[in-house]
């Protein structure tokens, strides 16, 4: 750790030794130019104009000089001292300056321009080779590409023909000998939620299920619930499906279809039976009763054609006048009059048949509440 130390300190101190250094010998330079430029300009403001007199004796002075340069053996020191050029005080000071004065440094500027020459045009060609070839593409063909690719996109996630109609549907389980097995209908990327219930809409638990086809339809199922959450993986692939509720002996058997113009996002699916251990008085074991179509239609909130919509004043509830008799949908309890059947679905809502009548009681939240029919004839 000492010998880290040590090696740090003794690198700091050389690296800040040649940065001085550096700094000394820049500044020096900038000084000694800056000096010669100053005692140029001054040596040339203290130059004085020569008069003709002057003129006239350096004339003469040269001409004696160059009698003793021809003959510079025959004169003696004396001679030599007074044959010299008279030399004004500001020739003295040039000479000096010129005699004692440094070479200038300047400090050169490194710009981008400076480094690197001007392209040559076989560089320029070269330049331009590899920026098609990185890039080959111009914008205007790049976004033209990616509109390409959507409207492809598009076109291949679209379904073929018309999207399937979305319903929640009620049907009602028959498990005497020869009925029809209910029918779930799917559609390939969407998920149909099949919910089991008892007659009077409680919920029925699943022990187990079965699958014609595994590898055309895909399961989802909460242990001990009474939701199947199926989804089908083909199109047009047709199978069916196994299911055993709790308590019951009898297993319920659905067709699953996918493919068609109506999808079930969920079904509920209705026992004519009462869950085994609960009791109810107003139900009985309807196993072997036929089921009234209408009642469920209203159940659906699918009234038939021929069905007269009736103004309902005091509550949450629809009303219609089908045959000489009254069917309201509602998630109230009718108190009076009886009625004279009734359906009820896993959300809590109610289908009553009951006979022609102006005001009906029900109770909302434990108090009675009064509905008024309009529009009955």
């Amino acid at each position: 750790m000492d010998y880290r130390m040590i090696m740090k300190q003794i690198i700091l101190i050389v690296t800040s030794a040649i940065f001085l250094s550096v700094l000394t010998s820049v500044s020096y330079a900038n000084g000694t130019s800056l000096q010669s430029n100053s005692l140029d300009s001054s040596t040339s403001l203290q130059l004085a104009p020569v008069s003709s007199d002057q003129q006239t004796t350096s004339g003469n002075n040269s001409m004696s000089a160059n009698s003793v340069s021809s003959s510079p053996q025959g004169l003696t020191s004396s001679q030599r001292t007074t044959s010299a050029i008279p030399v004004s005080s500001s020739q003295k000071v040039k000479s000096d300056v010129a005699t004692t004065s440094a070479p200038a440094y300047q400090r050169t500027q490194y710009t981008e321009q400076g480094l690197f020459p001007a392209p040559t045009e076989t560089q320029k060609q070269a330049f331009t080779g590899v920026a098609r070839t990185a890039l080959p593409m111009t914008p205007d063909e790049i976004r033209q590409l990616q509109n390409m690719m959507v409207f492809t996109k598009r076109a291949a996630s679209e379904p073929v023909g018309t999207p399937p109609k979305p319903v929640l549907s009620t049907q009602i389980v028959n498990l005497a000998p020869g009925s029809a097995p209910p029918v779930v209908r799917l559609e390939q990327g969407f998920v149909t939620s099949v919910v089991f219930t008892d007659v009077s809409g409680n919920p029925w638990p699943i022990v187990s299920y079965d699958l014609g086809n595994s590898k055309a339809f895909n399961i989802q199922w909460l242990t001990s619930s009474n939701l199947l959450m199926i989804q089908a993986t083909s199109l047009y692939t047709f199978g069916n499906l196994d299911v055993t509720l709790q308590g019951l002996s009898t297993p319920v058997m659905l067709t699953l279809i996918p493919g068609q113009k109506v999808v079930d996002y969920r079904a509920d699916l209705q026992i004519q039976r009462a869950l085994p251990g609960t009791t109810d008085d107003n139900y009985a074991d309807k196993a072997g009763t036929p089921v009234n179509q209408t009642l469920l239609d209203i159940l659906n909130g699918v009234p038939p054609q021929n069905a007269q919509v009736l103004q309902v004043t005091g509550g949450a509830a629809a009303a219609w006048l089908i045959d000489g008799k009254l069917y309201l949908r509602t998630k109230l309890t009718v108190l009076s009059p009886g009625w004279i059947s009734i359906m009820k679905n896993a959300d809590g809502t109610n289908a009553y048949e009951m006979s022609k009548t102006a005001n009906i009681l029900v109770s909302r939240y434990g108090l009675p509440v009064q509905l008024k029919i309009e529009g009955l004839s």
